[in-house]
């Protein structure tokens, strides 16, 4: 890092937390933080009303996750919650008139009575088998009316200010891996993108100071833990947002009310799979706090309360 920008970090460079930071923080200290979360939803009662939620929507492959957003984008829809005809009756909702299906591709199936019949039993048992495909026509929540859909644990846009200097840290940081990082309009409900690519992290220019440090840490995780790595997606996301958890947290900004339902939606509502990916997430974070320590005792703030994670 160049004297240059270690210049323009002033003595606030981590305003951490000074009740949670005087021993410093631990991995066990930081891990319980979002078990802590993730049981105060279960002890609300929250955790129930998510998971029944959950088993209300299909999830949809990545062929038909294309062709639902290609086509409400040409209509003007944001996709949100798409289900069948017969799915949203099911859920006290019904379609609008005039309102025309998003279509989806769906597989034609087979049944035949099996050859490998490995155990005795009274049931014919059948092989299953894809013969074909055929078009099928999905609603999106827009599309509909009636009962109202209460969408439990839905990350809530963070609000207040960030902190300049942590901000302008982890851009250096991705410029040094070369990456472009440009604040751009982002379509609705896009925070945040890094195209491996064009080596670019994109962040709306819509967000408040403290949603877009968030957004940043988040894309700053993938940038530097997936470039090279190919892992499912699902746990890239638990990964990157642990990170920004812990990061936010580290300098006394409470984010749990956004990245806490971030988790557990990528989790699949499982508290144990929302917990895959702390430990990558904690040593990055670990890495990360570091330096950031480091630059600080470097410029002399003794004043700020710094002090090192205890591995």
């Amino acid at each position: 890092m160049s004297l240059a920008i270690l210049a323009s970090l002033p003595t606030v460079l981590l305003e951490l937390k000074r009740a949670k930071m005087d021993r410093g923080f631990t991995y066990e200290e930081l891990r319980t933080q979002i078990e802590d979360a993730i049981q105060e939803l279960i002890d609300d009662g929250a955790w129930s009303g998510f998971l029944e939620f959950a088993c209300n929507f299909a999830t949809y492959s990545p062929r038909n996750t294309i062709l639902i957003y290609n086509q409400c984008k040409r209509r003007g829809i944001v996709p949100s919650y798409v289900a069948g005809y017969h799915r949203w009756r099911q859920l006290g909702r019904w379609v609008k008139r005039g309102e025309r299906g998003v279509r989806i591709v769906v597989p034609v199936l087979s049944r035949r009575p099996s050859e490998r019949i490995a155990v005795e039993t009274t049931h014919v048992a059948e092989e299953i088998s894809v013969v074909g495909f055929k078009n099928a026509y999905v609603f999106d929540l827009s599309q509909t009316e009636g009962d109202e859909l209460v969408v439990p644990l839905s990350p809530v846009s963070l609000s207040g200010s960030g902190n300049d200097e942590v901000e302008k840290y982890l851009k250096t940081q991705l410029d040094s891996r070369g990456f472009q990082v440009v604040l751009n309009d982002l379509e609705r409900g896009v925070n945040g993108f890094t195209d491996f690519s064009q080596m670019v992290v994109a962040i709306s220019n819509s967000l408040s100071d403290r949603q877009r440090l968030k957004t940043l840490s988040h894309e700053y995780a993938h940038a530097v833990l997936h470039e090279t790595k190919v892992i499912d997606r699902e746990l890239a996301e638990l990964q990157a947002e642990t990170f920004a958890y812990l990061m936010m947290t580290s300098l006394g900004m409470e984010t749990a009310q956004y990245s806490i339902p971030y988790i557990l939606r990528w989790a699949n509502g499982s508290p144990d799979r929302a917990l895959d990916g702390f430990e990558i997430a904690y040593e990055l974070f670990i890495d990360v706090h570091s330096a950031l320590v480091a630059t600080c005792s470097a410029l002399g703030c003794s004043h700020v309360a710094l002090h090192d994670v205890v591995a």
